[in-house]
């Protein structure tokens, strides 16, 4: 599957796109030649649509591969992605794991924890506009890490349909493709955070709420409470 998956990523990259990149190049030499407004108008209207198709494209090949090798370890991956995405990002991007956090796990694996640690800090850039994220790795078990995602942005309400709109469905299919669960704790205003727990076990049973997606508001100070006092 890992293979396959970087085989569709360079052939749309180097297949693909590229022959869009072409079509949308004649389009414009075409439009220069032209000597009727109309006909410019259609042509431009037309090399709009083109730019938006290969953008999406672009969007799909980051889905395919996060830029990250996920042939090392859960921890150093994630450190990486954390790393790559900071220097581009206009926000505060911090990293921590747990020792032995994901030791071991499959590649496999791996690109799908990259993969829902990409989205889920791309959701608190995109929709939040946070400015301090923290991405943290924790180990729960001998096969079972928990990653968690907090951010000060703007936050949302995650029980009304509006929510769907942050890619919560995607991230939550991910993580039941891993015997796992997500958890969603936010409200409008902020803060918000991001708990995606897996087991490298793949289908096998997980020791976690048959589902904990989407969740009532709940701000980060009330959930670090509860873990204090013992009622979490």
């Amino acid at each position: 599957l890992l293979h396959e998956r970087e085989r569709m990523s360079r052939d749309l990259h180097d297949g693909t796109i590229q022959s869009l990149y072409a079509i949308g190049l004649g389009l414009g030499r075409l439009r220069r030649a032209l000597g009727y407004a109309e006909e410019r108008e259609c042509l431009d209207a037309s090399l709009t649509e083109l730019d938006h198709v290969v953008a999406e494209l672009r969007g799909y090949l980051v889905t395919l591969d996060p830029g990250v090798s996920p042939a090392q370890s859960a921890a150093d991956a994630l450190s990486e992605l954390v790393a790559r995405l900071s220097q581009t990002a206009a926000a505060g991007l911090r990293f921590t794991a747990e020792p032995g956090a994901g030791e071991g796990w499959p590649a496999a694996a791996v690109l799908d924890l990259l993969l829902a640690a990409r989205e889920g800090i791309s959701n608190a850039l995109r929709h939040g506009a946070a400015a301090q994220l923290d991405v943290s790795l924790r180990r729960t078990g001998q096969d079972e890490v928990r990653l968690i995602i907090e951010d000060n942005g703007s936050g949302f309400d995650p029980t009304s349909p509006r929510g769907d709109g942050h890619g919560l469905a995607n991230l939550e299919r991910r993580a039941r493709s891993w015997s796992g669960w997500l958890e969603v704790e936010s409200r409008p205003g902020g803060p918000t955070r991001l708990t995606l727990a897996l087991s490298s076990r793949g289908s096998q049973t997980h020791s976690a709420p048959e589902s904990k997606h989407p969740v009532a508001p709940l701000s980060l100070t009330d959930t670090q409470t509860a873990q204090q006092t013992g009622e979490e």
